[in-house]
């Protein structure tokens, strides 16, 4: 059973009375030797070869099998990326023109993102960049780059953001975690924020939010560390000014209070 529906379940009483007389497993992400069988074992059955790169030996089964280990690719972006090598392989062999002509599993995992978008109702297609608000951050580790973040999925109760969640969760290009009896919503690969146009475009876009989310984010962490004293309000131009910008975006979900401070008077930010 997948993350996404754990919750809904646990409502269920007779879901509950199933579960305390039965076994409960945690599937683990795939290992080196399942990723090695889906890339080798269907090409060998079908009589097909990968083909060995002239340059630095290294055959495309096994650049394959590394990669999607690296990456931690979910089954069906390696699934995706082996069916494009299938359907255009030269007599037997799929070769690595066929996989660099697509962007490697990146390009891969973006074209399947902007297929999966495509086909998403309009309604939901409009609400779609509203969703990632609450999906993406300025990476604490370093402003110059943005990374995923997780969001409570229960904020999102709208039919078009379930409808977004749904699809692309089924494609595994968003995933679920179940954390303290809470079900939370995250992009899969970083990797998509990177290369996937679409993301790129937003993010470039909204560059100037997404700063003062991080800015704002800071303060209040410091503020609670601080124990909420009235000296780690925000009461200088700079953090003021990131303050309205993030709450003046009705886009962004907004869960812990931060007082701060301005000379007309004290106002409430909750980020």
């Amino acid at each position: 059973m997948r993350n996404e529906y754990y919750q809904e379940l646990t409502e269920s009483r007779v879901y509950l009375k199933l579960r305390s007389n039965a076994y409960h497993y945690d599937i683990p992400p795939l290992s080196y030797d399942e990723i090695s069988d889906i890339v080798r074992k269907p090409v060998q059955a079908a009589g097909l070869m990968y083909e060995m790169d002239p340059v630095n030996h290294i055959s495309l089964d096994t650049y394959l099998i590394n990669k999607a280990q690296s990456i931690h690719v979910s089954l069906p972006i390696l699934q995706y990326t082996l069916s494009e090598l299938y359907n255009n392989c030269e007599g037997k062999l799929l070769n690595y023109s066929v996989y660099r002509s697509n962007g490697g599993m990146e390009g891969v995992l973006s074209k399947m993102a902007e297929k999966t978008y495509q086909e998403l109702p309009i309604a939901s297609q409009l609400k779609f960049e509203e969703l990632l608000h609450n999906l993406i951050q300025i990476n604490p580790d370093s402003k110059n780059s943005v990374s995923s973040k997780k969001a409570a999925i229960k904020q999102f109760d709208n039919d078009d953001f379930q409808n977004i969640i749904v699809t692309f969760t089924d494609k595994r290009l968003f995933q679920t975690e179940w954390v303290n009896n809470e079900s939370y919503l995250s992009i899969t690969h970083d990797i998509l924020i990177s290369h996937w146009q679409r993301l790129r475009d937003w993010v470039n876009k909204n560059t100037k939010l997404l700063n003062s989310q991080h800015e704002i984010k800071t303060a209040t962490n410091n503020w609670l560390h601080h124990e909420k004293s009235d000296d780690f309000l925000l009461n200088a131009e700079i953090p003021i000014n990131s303050a309205n910008v993030v709450k003046q975006n009705n886009h962004i979900k907004l869960t812990t209070c931060l007082l701060y401070t301005s000379d007309a008077a004290d106002d409430l930010l909750c980020v």
